[in-house]
C-alpha cells in the first residue's frame, strides 16, 4: 500500500510522511548526491564526488566479500537497520570527506 503513495505526501496521524521515488538525484550545499533505494556501484557523478546514499541491504552487503571494497567508495548505507538512527548530512559529509576518490565510472 505504501509503495503506491512514491512521489506523494500521506497524513499519518500527527505526522505527514512524505514519499519520494526509488531513485533520485538532488544537490546540497552543492554536493551532488544520488539516492536510491538499492546499492549501485557505478552511479551517477561518482568520478565527480557525487556520493551514493541507499538502503534495502540492511547492512548485510558490507558484511559480504565485496563489503571492504564498497566501504571505499563515495557509497553509503544511510537505512536505520545500518546507522541505528537517521543520520545529518553534516554526518554523512565527514564519513564521505574521510573515503577517497574511487570510480568504476570515467565520464
Amino acid at each position: 500500500q505504501l509503495k503506491n503513495t512514491h512521489g506523494r505526501q500521506m497524513q499519518i496521524g500527527d505526522k505527514t510522511v512524505y514519499f519520494s521515488p526509488d531513485y533520485m538525484e538532488l544537490n546540497v550545499d552543492g554536493q551532488p548526491i544520488v539516492l536510491c533505494h538499492y546499492p549501485i556501484v557505478s552511479f551517477n557523478g561518482q568520478s565527480h564526488l557525487s556520493w551514493m546514499l541507499h538502503g534495502h541491504c540492511h547492512t548485510n552487503i558490507y558484511k559480504s566479500e565485496i563489503g571492504p571494497y564498497l566501504k571505499k567508495l563515495k557509497m553509503m548505507d544511510v537505512g536505520i537497520d545500518h546507522c541505528g538512527r537517521p543520520l545529518s548530512f553534516k554526518e554523512i559529509k565527514e564519513v564521505m570527506d574521510a573515503r577517497p576518490l574511487h570510480s568504476f565510472d570515467h565520464h
